[in-house]
């Protein structure tokens, strides 16, 4: 597996909200080394309306600014009421509407597998994909929450695009999706090589994740603006 560093998880908060899969990306590192995600702005979760009340006091505590909801709009709804205050900004931009038929209960779960479906998911989610991060782009956007509903597949897709245009480690991204792979089981695992194989993929069809995403506005300068906002110098 991998001995990169994760960020320390050992505040009542984050322990609390760990058991619904919400986890701060601060701490992993980038290629060169020098710079980190910087702490308390860039989360990940499980959706929140499956969070319980003490869940929900704690999410409150985080004073996120917005929330980003990869869900269908049928899984929305199904969801009932929204857990955040009028104070956070939820944005509902689900990566797709529709799932393949060979999404749905697949019987092959290997890591390669499941990558060359990410890899469907993300083609057909590629403007949701570039909105999102366009939208986080926006000043005065941190923290910033990304969430679906087990916080793992779609949110797992989204997150490791972000970090790879920020520059983290395939290392890194792969460590922090497999940290999903204790939570809702049955629906499905977090393996560390299939966030590898997925990028993989997107490099032999696009040749890079920035690539990838340059013809959906996500440019150079938002990049750069993306990396002064959520990197910091290691310490």
């Amino acid at each position: 597996m991998s001995g990169e560093r994760l960020p320390d998880d050992t505040d009542s908060d984050a322990v609390l909200l760990g058991r619904g899969n919400l986890r701060d990306l601060g701490g992993l590192r980038t290629r060169c080394g020098r710079l980190v995600v910087a702490p308390r702005r860039f989360f990940r979760s499980s959706a929140p309306s499956r969070f319980d009340l003490e869940q929900q006091r704690a999410l409150t505590r985080m004073n996120l600014r917005i929330a980003i909801d990869l869900r269908s709009s049928t899984e929305v709804a199904q969801s009932g009421a929204s857990v955040f205050s009028a104070t956070i900004q939820t944005v509902h931009q689900p990566l797709f509407e529709s799932a393949r038929e060979t999404w749905i209960a697949p019987t092959n779960q290997t890591p390669r597998a499941t990558a060359e479906r990410y890899f469907e998911m993300l083609k057909d989610g590629l403007g949701a994909l570039s909105a999102v991060i366009l939208r986080v782009a926006h000043p005065d956007t941190t923290p910033f929450l990304i969430s679906c509903s087990a916080g793992r597949d779609r949110t797992g897709i989204v997150v490791a695009c972000f970090l790879d245009i920020l520059d983290v480690t395939d290392e890194a991204i792969a460590t922090d999706y497999a940290r999903s792979d204790s939570f809702d089981p049955g629906s499905g695992r977090a393996h560390f090589a299939t966030i590898q194989e997925l990028l993989a993929l997107v490099r032999g069809h696009y040749g890079s994740t920035q690539q990838m995403l340059d013809p959906h506005g996500v440019t150079t300068g938002i990049r750069q603006t993306l990396r002064r906002e959520l990197l910091v110098e290691r310490q």
